[in-house]
């Protein structure tokens, strides 16, 4: 490995984070993943980070393949100054055929870009120290699905190397944050009700939050609603939110047109059911594993205070969308594949979209364009 110099002085955040069970036995599959990060994102990096790979010491074969790699944007920011050119594959330049990167191979982890090195981390300050894993991993979905346990949480003690904003909320607003949290996750994992129901009720937990019925911990909730199934309205609705993606997302453009097409005929309902049994065969614990994909996801988003113009509800109504979404992409292609790790391949691509874009703000215009934010009409389409 050749000498490195440290051009950029690296600020470490020390800290107890709260973190999955799972988090420590997370480790990158390089290799042999079959989705690697290292392909078809579009990744940026901060001016300092763009300088400091300028100036590396390195191999001449490693100096030609960086300075193809990260290119100045135009009207670039401190924060987002350079990004991946990927080649004519939609490869990083620095991805080996081995699948693993060139500038980890020869001069270690510590030079990484810190979106590289950390990916698929989350660490957080806004409110307590937290450290996710983003579900856009495959090896995350794979920790994730290893048992039907529900998902646990502990306090570790971690140390990145980057510098972190300090959290600026009070006690009271730290106080709030957790309850709320631990509430909506208690719910969420109680499985003596379906999870639908299960997510009807934290939308109820949002309402009193709204109302000011409520301080964090959630008041008695009662199922008194008449539940009604349509899974005709249910497709309709999602395959418009589909045709959105189509537009906007390379990403996952080719299963939504692949979706689409296959409900556009009659029959939407005799096809659900039939992609539904051969989905349920192959996947039989589907229902466990969207519970702890979206709890894992809900902490990654640090629900429900995800955008700051959003109220409780609209929270509420970006997880209904969020999970009738993912249940249409899963179901609709699982009908060409036979193998858990299809599924996973589905929902870690689907997960690039809602993770790391604006989706989560994106759903509710989407679900409010078509008049489907009403507390009645979201039960419906999470009954399909």
């Amino acid at each position: 490995m050749p000498q490195v110099t440290h051009l950029l002085p690296h600020k470490k955040t020390k800290s107890t984070f709260l973190v999955p069970t799972y988090y420590k036995h997370f480790q990158c599959k390089g290799g042999s993943c079959r989705n690697t990060c290292c392909a078809g994102w579009t990744v940026t990096i901060p001016m300092n980070q763009y300088h400091y790979l300028l100036g590396l010491n390195v191999k001449k074969t490693l100096r030609d393949r960086l300075d193809r790699t990260f290119q100045p944007i135009q009207q670039p920011t401190k924060e987002r100054y350079a990004q991946i050119h990927h080649n004519y594959e939609g490869n990083c330049p620095l991805l080996m055929k081995n699948g693993w990167c060139m500038l980890h191979t020869e001069c270690g982890e510590s030079v990484l870009p810190m979106v590289c090195r950390y990916y698929p981390r989350g660490p957080r300050l806004d409110f307590v120290p937290e450290s996710s894993m983003a579900n856009s991993c495959e090896r995350t979905l794979e920790l994730l699905f290893a048992d039907t346990n529900p998902l646990q949480f502990e306090f570790v003690d971690l140390t990145f190397d980057m510098p972190m904003e300090p959290c600026k909320a009070n006690q009271e607003e730290q106080r709030k944050y957790e309850q709320i949290r631990k509430s909506c996750f208690q719910i969420l994992s109680n499985r003596s009700v379906s999870l639908p129901t299960r997510i009807s009720r934290v939308g109820q937990f949002m309402i009193a939050l709204d109302q000011g019925l409520s301080d964090g911990n959630p008041t008695e909730l009662l199922d008194s609603f008449t539940i009604v199934k349509d899974i005709s309205l249910t497709y309709q609705v999602v395959s418009k939110i589909s045709e959105w993606f189509i537009e906007h997302s390379k990403t996952i453009h080719d299963w939504c047109v692949d979706a689409n097409s296959f409900y556009q005929e009659h029959d939407i309902e005799e096809k659900y059911l039939q992609n539904l049994t051969h989905f349920e065969t192959i996947v039989p614990d589907h229902k466990i594993f969207f519970e702890k994909m979206i709890i894992n996801n809900l902490f990654f988003r640090q629900f429900p205070y995800q955008h700051p113009n959003h109220s409780f509800y609209d929270e509420f109504v970006s997880l209904c969308g969020k999970y009738i979404f993912c249940r249409y992409m899963a179901i609709s292609i699982m009908r060409r594949h036979q193998t858990i790790e299809a599924f996973i391949d589905i929902l870690a691509k689907t997960f690039r979209v809602i993770s790391h874009t604006q989706f989560d703000k994106n759903i509710v215009i989407l679900l409010n364009q078509q008049q489907m934010t009403e507390y009645h009409l979201l039960q419906t389409l999470l009954q399909a």
